[in-house]
């Protein structure tokens, strides 16, 4: 029992929101340069990090999903990223956590995985980067969401939190998209 208290404990100190930058930083420097496409490697420093948070979001929330579902994803974490009750730039609101009831929670449950977060599955991974870039580079891609700010993947089911939360989007794909009812 101590051992796991521990880690515990050293778990909820590397995901506070003081440590971010550092895991964004490491995540990033973990990922073979070699395995970025050239469009990210051109673009500049904050630009490259923001395109690699938003890559890596997309490829663990979605990946196996159709390109399309993939930018709706996408989407979503640059809606978030655009309204000011949500952090200011990408990288902040991909790994951005909230105390609920003690705890240290993340956004995107991804975050807060003790696995290995760089991606493994070469293809998957190209896929999600040209997603991202597409979707960062171009804020005037359609936005199919419709500007929802919240998705669930229908795999887990409805979590409580989407309770309170308007549908937007239920196409048919492997997430839902949602939005705050007095959001707009």
């Amino acid at each position: 029992m101590k051992k796991q208290t521990l880690a515990l404990i050293g778990l909820l100190l590397f995901y506070s929101p003081a440590n971010a930058v550092n895991r964004i930083t490491q995540d990033q420097n973990r990922i073979p340069n070699a395995s970025i496409i050239e469009e990210i490697k051109n673009e500049n420093k904050n630009d490259r990090r923001q395109i690699l948070c938003l890559a890596l979001n997309v490829y663990h929330e979605a990946r196996g999903a159709s390109q399309e579902e993939q930018m709706m994803v996408a989407k979503v974490t640059i809606n978030r990223a655009n309204l000011n009750r949500w952090p200011p730039n990408i990288c902040s609101v991909v790994y951005q956590t909230t105390n609920v009831n003690g705890r240290t929670v993340a956004q995107f449950s991804w975050v807060t995985r003790t696995g290995d977060v760089v991606p493994g599955e070469h293809d998957a991974w190209l896929l999600a980067q040209r997603v991202a870039y597409l979707a960062y580079i171009d804020a005037d891609i359609y936005d199919r969401t419709y500007g929802a700010t919240y998705f669930y993947s229908r795999q887990i089911g409805r979590p409580e939190w989407a309770r309170r939360m308007e549908v937007i989007r239920t196409p048919n794909t492997q997430h839902v998209f949602l939005k705050e009812k007095n959001e707009d």
